[in-house]
C-alpha cells in the first residue's frame, strides 16, 4: 500500500513539473514570437525610410518627347586649387555698352535777378546841385534845416557864371542853403530851403539879385 502511494505522488510532482516547464515554454515561445514580429515591422519600417522615394510620372508622354531646357554655356573657371606653379591666364569679356544717342531736351534755366540794393538806399542818401544862372561867381552853402545857419558846420561849393555843381550823397531831408555874390562893390545874396530825396538827384538854378 505505501508502495502505491509513493509511485501516486511521484506522478502528481512529476505531472506538475510537466505542467510548470510546459508553461514556461508556452511563454517563452510567445514572447519569441511577438519580438521577431517587432524586429520584422522595424526592419520594414527602416527599409521604407531608407529607400528614396519615387515620383510618379502620371504624363503619357515619354521623358524623350519632351523638349530639354537650353542649357547655358559653361564657363572654364580657372582652378584654383592646383598645384601647377605655371600662372594660368583668365580672359575676362567686358560687354561692352553701345551708347545711347539720347538728345538732352533742351532746357533754359531762367534765374531771378535779385535787385541790388544801391549805396543810396542803404545809406538813405540824394544829389542835390545848383546852377549859377547870374554874371558873377557865387558860393552856395548848405547846412540841415534843424541848425543854426551861423553856427552849424556848413558845406559850400563855388561856381562861376552859367556853372553846374552838385552835393552828394547828402543825408535825405530838408536843407536850408545861402547864396553870395558879388556885384561892383556890393554884396548881394539870396537863401531859401531845399528838399534832398533818397536815391534822387535834384537841381536847382540859383540868380541873385543885385542889391
Amino acid at each position: 500500500m505505501d508502495t502505491n502511494k509513493n509511485n501516486k505522488g511521484c506522478l502528481s510532482d512529476t505531472a506538475a513539473i510537466f505542467t510548470i516547464i510546459t508553461g514556461i515554454m508556452f511563454i517563452l515561445g510567445y514572447f519569441g514570437i511577438n519580438y521577431q514580429k517587432d524586429q520584422k515591422e522595424k526592419q520594414t519600417i527602416n527599409e521604407t525610410i531608407s529607400q528614396p522615394a519615387t515620383i510618379e510620372n502620371n504624363d503619357n508622354t515619354s521623358a524623350s518627347n519632351k523638349e530639354n531646357p537650353k542649357k547655358k554655356p559653361e564657363v572654364n573657371k580657372p582652378n584654383i586649387n592646383s598645384t601647377d606653379n605655371t600662372s594660368q591666364q583668365v580672359t575676362v569679356v567686358e560687354q561692352q555698352q553701345e551708347p545711347i544717342n539720347k538728345v538732352a531736351p533742351n532746357i533754359e534755366i531762367v534765374t531771378e535777378q535779385q535787385p541790388q540794393i544801391s549805396d543810396c538806399e542803404k545809406n538813405n542818401t540824394g544829389d542835390y546841385c545848383f546852377t549859377n544862372t547870374t554874371s558873377v561867381n557865387i558860393k552856395i552853402h548848405i547846412c540841415p534845416i534843424t541848425e543854426d545857419f551861423y553856427t552849424a558846420k556848413k558845406l559850400g561849393i563855388s561856381l562861376a557864371p552859367g556853372e553846374t555843381k552838385c552835393f552828394y550823397n547828402l543825408v535825405s531831408g530838408v536843407y536850408k542853403y545861402k547864396a553870395n555874390g558879388r556885384f561892383s562893390s556890393l554884396e548881394s545874396s539870396s537863401s531859401g530851403q531845399i528838399k534832398l530825396e533818397k536815391c534822387k538827384s535834384e537841381t536847382l538854378a540859383v540868380n541873385i539879385i543885385p542889391r
